[in-house]
């Protein structure tokens, strides 16, 4: 997404994960004339009238609040929900349905939501649900949550308005201050060589599956697409001319977010065998495993 506000990142029934976009760069040249935008913070409704936000502060390192209320550090059950937070700026939510891990230390900041009820797999709304429906790009029958996508372009391989996913209305937003509907601009021409792109893409992806772990999470649905998502971002960096001051600093932060992802998706009473391999490659272990 390229476009700042709140959006819809999940939602099922009385539970609800939002983000909150800014403009964070400059237009970039895969970012089709468009500023780059970047979640600046999270909220997180674990049931009616409970709400748990992060999000990220200039010249220090996050502020978490629960009902608007200051929760820098500590841990809490409400309900069926238990919540913890560190340094004001890690939280974690887990409910018998999801678990999820927000990190609001550094500008980017970062959300995993993991769906531990298999069987609400396609039915939740949000641009991260992987609702009933998903739609055609504009330029590919590649497949996202939002209308009027273009692949081949955007941090994460496409840009999408996600129009649908846009909370506009004050009431509905989650957090304490509401956000007014931003100008919305259309997509300029894209300046990116599908070649070029397709070669960065192919380099990554060989960089990547020389790892142990890549290797591993090859083998499973949802580390699958991290993965590849992975290479994507790479790609892009490479078409951007990012550079790293070391080549396997990329690799270590990939494998740092597939491990964390392997983490959560890993079920007690039936551990899946590739997710503990996954664990045991990054050298952790896990009580979930037998």
């Amino acid at each position: 997404m390229h476009h700042a506000g709140v959006f819809q990142l999940a939602k099922h029934n009385s539970f609800e994960v939002q983000a909150l976009l800014y403009k964070c760069r400059p237009r970039q040249r895969w970012s089709g004339g468009l500023s780059v935008k970047c979640a600046k913070a999270f909220a997180v409704q674990v049931e009616k009238g409970t709400v748990m936000t992060t999000r990220h502060e200039r010249g220090s390192t996050g502020k978490s609040a629960l009902n608007g209320k200051p929760f820098s550090n500590g841990q809490k059950t409400m309900g069926t929900a238990w919540v913890m937070v560190r340094a004001g700026y890690l939280m974690k939510v887990t409910t018998p349905d999801f678990a999820v891990l927000a990190n609001t230390k550094k500008k980017y900041s970062k959300i995993y939501i993991g769906l531990k009820n298999q069987r609400l797999l396609g039915k939740l709304k949000g641009i991260c649900g992987g609702g009933p429906k998903l739609f055609k790009a504009r330029n590919s029958a590649a497949e996202y949550p939002c209308k009027r996508c273009v692949k081949g372009v955007g941090y994460f391989g496409a840009i999408c308005p996600c129009r649908e996913w846009f909370v506009k209305s004050p009431s509905k937003q989650l957090f304490t201050h509401a956000v007014s509907m931003p100008r919305w601009r259309r997509m300029g021409k894209l300046k990116v060589s599908k070649a070029k792109m397709r070669a960065a893409y192919s380099r990554c992806m060989s960089s990547l599956k020389k790892a142990p772990f890549a290797k591993l999470a090859l083998k499973h649905r949802v580390l699958k697409n991290a993965v590849l998502r992975a290479a994507s971002n790479c790609a892009v960096d490479r078409m951007a001319g990012v550079r790293g001051r070391k080549p396997h600093l990329n690799r270590r932060l990939v494998k740092r977010q597939i491990c964390r992802v392997a983490k959560m998706l890993v079920r007690r009473a039936n551990p899946d065998a590739t997710l503990c391999r996954v664990i045991r490659q990054c050298g952790k272990n896990s009580p979930k495993c037998k």
